[in-house]
């Protein structure tokens, strides 16, 4: 697993598409009817290098989130790095790899901390739980262990099973002092989304029973030429030079 914060973090070209659904403007505060993680940033978060964490701001009203939307990637080849935000559900739920692997489980991780500390509810917020290298496609699964409902990321967002949901939002990292402290949400395409999982545990529509964050960074692509291909080209060059310079003394 390789993700290194302080180079790449900032925006690159947009390597992220989140097209059709609906929009959705997202209930902020500390009641469980509302989205528990977004607009909170607990004191208790480590930023690797030091600083205020930041954490997933949106503003109020809470907008730039959109429900049944397809996200897709601009890129053939691709690294995807998922970072955990938090969560507020009654209902235990997991985000899983493609192999199926669970990379998160959430453990009612909110700003309704109780006597929690924060410290070691939001701990690593600020680093990969997971990143999948020189991918082509992913297919993450987001899932509601108590009632079996279970979605997935295929490279579009959908639900299939139960009643679960799911919104995504594009991002913006926010950047102090050259260091990766939070992110924004925005309305323009970038290299990181954000989603939210509604379990279908109750009837609100907070989308808080898992969060998590996305950054999609590019493999560079083989080099033209290169191979045993090039390397026959470079040999047939290197003896037509040689022959132009024996003609030219002889």
């Amino acid at each position: 697993m390789t993700c290194v914060l302080l180079s790449g973090v900032a925006g690159q070209a947009a390597t992220v598409s989140i097209t059709g659904g609906s929009s959705v403007t997202v209930p902020l505060g500390t009641s469980t009817s509302d989205n528990n993680v977004v607009n909170f940033a607990p004191s208790g978060v480590t930023v690797p290098g030091g600083g205020t964490y930041y954490g997933l701001q949106c503003g109020s009203p809470c907008l730039n989130w959109v429900t049944g939307a397809t996200v897709t990637t601009t890129l053939s080849n691709f690294n995807l790095s998922w970072y955990f935000l938090g969560s507020e559900s009654g209902n235990v739920n997991t985000l899983s790899s493609p192999t199926g692997t669970v990379i998160q489980t959430e453990l009612n991780q909110n700003n309704n901390l109780g006597s929690n500390p924060p410290g070691t509810l939001f701990a690593g917020v600020l680093t990969p739980i997971s990143t999948l290298t020189n991918a082509t496609s992913f297919s993450f699964t987001l899932a509601d262990t108590s009632s079996g409902a279970v979605g997935t990321l295929t490279n579009l967002l959908a639900q299939t099973g139960g009643s679960s949901s799911f919104m995504a939002a594009y991002l913006n990292p926010k950047i102090v002092g050259g260091k990766l402290v939070g992110w924004d949400t925005t309305s323009s395409a970038s290299d990181w989304f954000a989603i939210g999982y509604n379990d279908p545990g109750s009837t609100d529509r907070d989308f808080d029973d898992i969060m998590a964050v996305a950054h999609i960074t590019a493999v560079p692509g083989p080099i033209v030429g290169a191979g045993l291909p090039g390397l026959a080209a470079a040999a047939g060059l290197l003896a037509l030079l040689a022959r132009r310079r024996r003609a030219k003394f002889a």
